[in-house]
Protein backbone atom coordinates (compact mmCIF):
# COMPACT_ATOMS: atom_id res chain seq x y z
CA UNK A 1 0.00 0.00 0.00
CA UNK A 2 1.42 3.56 -0.59
CA UNK A 3 1.08 6.64 0.90
CA UNK A 4 -0.26 9.96 -0.34
CA UNK A 5 1.80 13.05 0.04
CA UNK A 6 0.19 16.87 -0.03
CA UNK A 7 2.82 19.35 -0.87
CA UNK A 8 2.43 22.51 0.47
CA UNK A 9 1.91 25.62 -2.33
CA UNK A 10 4.87 27.20 -1.56
CA UNK A 11 6.75 24.22 -1.72
CA UNK A 12 9.57 24.12 -4.37
CA UNK A 13 10.97 20.68 -3.68
CA UNK A 14 10.60 17.16 -2.75
CA UNK A 15 13.56 16.05 -0.76
CA UNK A 16 13.58 12.07 -1.24
CA UNK A 17 16.96 11.31 -0.84
CA UNK A 18 17.75 7.88 0.98
CA UNK A 19 14.46 5.96 1.58
CA UNK A 20 13.40 3.15 0.56
CA UNK A 21 11.34 2.03 -3.05
CA UNK A 22 7.87 2.77 -2.26
CA UNK A 23 4.43 3.59 -3.99
CA UNK A 24 3.71 7.52 -3.58
CA UNK A 25 0.58 9.31 -4.45
CA UNK A 26 1.51 12.92 -4.85
CA UNK A 27 -0.33 15.40 -5.00
CA UNK A 28 1.74 19.06 -5.84
CA UNK A 29 0.30 22.50 -6.29
CA UNK A 30 3.14 25.04 -6.46
CA UNK A 31 2.29 28.64 -6.50
CA UNK A 32 6.15 29.84 -5.65
CA UNK A 33 7.12 32.56 -7.57
CA UNK A 34 10.67 30.56 -8.82
CA UNK A 35 11.63 28.06 -10.73
CA UNK A 36 12.11 24.53 -8.60
CA UNK A 37 12.69 20.87 -8.72
CA UNK A 38 10.28 18.75 -7.59
CA UNK A 39 12.29 16.17 -6.70
CA UNK A 40 15.57 15.50 -5.43
CA UNK A 41 16.54 11.58 -4.91
CA UNK A 42 20.20 10.02 -3.83
CA UNK A 43 21.22 7.02 -4.01
CA UNK A 44 24.97 6.48 -3.07
CA UNK A 45 25.62 3.53 -6.02
CA UNK A 46 23.77 1.51 -8.39
CA UNK A 47 23.80 -1.56 -6.19
CA UNK A 48 21.25 0.61 -3.88
CA UNK A 49 17.61 -0.71 -4.03
CA UNK A 50 16.38 2.97 -3.04
CA UNK A 51 14.27 5.43 -5.79
CA UNK A 52 10.47 7.00 -5.88
CA UNK A 53 7.66 5.65 -8.09
CA UNK A 54 4.97 8.33 -8.49
CA UNK A 55 1.41 6.99 -9.63
CA UNK A 56 -1.43 9.15 -10.65
CA UNK A 57 -0.05 11.94 -9.67
CA UNK A 58 -1.63 15.56 -10.82
CA UNK A 59 0.93 18.27 -11.13
CA UNK A 60 -0.13 21.97 -11.53
CA UNK A 61 2.06 25.21 -11.02
CA UNK A 62 1.15 29.20 -10.64
CA UNK A 63 0.12 29.50 -14.14
CA UNK A 64 3.43 30.18 -15.23
CA UNK A 65 4.49 28.19 -18.22
CA UNK A 66 8.04 26.15 -18.33
CA UNK A 67 9.51 26.94 -14.77
CA UNK A 68 10.19 23.41 -12.96
CA UNK A 69 11.81 20.49 -13.28
CA UNK A 70 10.31 16.87 -12.56
CA UNK A 71 13.76 16.23 -10.59
CA UNK A 72 17.37 16.57 -10.61
CA UNK A 73 19.71 13.80 -9.16
CA UNK A 74 20.39 14.46 -5.49
CA UNK A 75 24.18 12.74 -6.37
CA UNK A 76 25.08 10.33 -9.37
CA UNK A 77 22.62 7.86 -9.22
CA UNK A 78 19.07 9.20 -8.58
CA UNK A 79 16.04 7.28 -9.51
CA UNK A 80 12.65 9.08 -10.31
CA UNK A 81 9.78 7.25 -12.29
CA UNK A 82 6.47 9.09 -12.90
CA UNK A 83 3.51 6.94 -14.27
CA UNK A 84 0.53 8.17 -14.75
CA UNK A 85 0.37 11.43 -14.44
CA UNK A 86 -0.43 14.55 -15.17
CA UNK A 87 1.71 18.06 -15.65
CA UNK A 88 0.39 21.43 -16.35
CA UNK A 89 2.58 23.84 -18.04
CA UNK A 90 4.93 24.17 -15.65
CA UNK A 91 7.07 21.59 -16.32
CA UNK A 92 9.76 21.94 -18.44
CA UNK A 93 9.83 20.51 -21.76
CA UNK A 94 13.53 18.81 -20.63
CA UNK A 95 11.16 17.30 -17.42
CA UNK A 96 14.63 16.87 -15.87
CA UNK A 97 17.57 18.37 -14.92
CA UNK A 98 21.80 16.84 -14.38
CA UNK A 99 21.92 19.47 -11.85
CA UNK A 100 24.96 20.77 -14.07
CA UNK A 101 27.07 17.42 -14.07
CA UNK A 102 26.60 15.80 -17.20
CA UNK A 103 28.33 12.62 -16.02
CA UNK A 104 24.90 12.58 -13.91
CA UNK A 105 23.18 11.34 -17.52
CA UNK A 106 24.84 8.81 -17.55
CA UNK A 107 23.74 7.43 -13.71
CA UNK A 108 20.79 8.54 -12.62
CA UNK A 109 17.81 7.10 -13.56
CA UNK A 110 14.44 9.48 -14.37
CA UNK A 111 11.50 8.37 -15.97
CA UNK A 112 8.25 9.31 -17.04
CA UNK A 113 5.97 6.26 -18.05
CA UNK A 114 1.86 7.80 -19.90
CA UNK A 115 2.53 11.29 -18.56
CA UNK A 116 0.09 13.59 -19.61
CA UNK A 117 1.49 17.19 -20.39
CA UNK A 118 -1.16 19.77 -20.92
Amino acid sequence: MGQSVYVPKTKNLITLAGMALELIVLTWNNTATKAGFITAQSRKSSQETTGYVFLRCVITGNGGTSYAYMGRPWGPFGRVVFAYTFMDGCIRHVGWNNWGKTENERTACFYEYSAFVQ
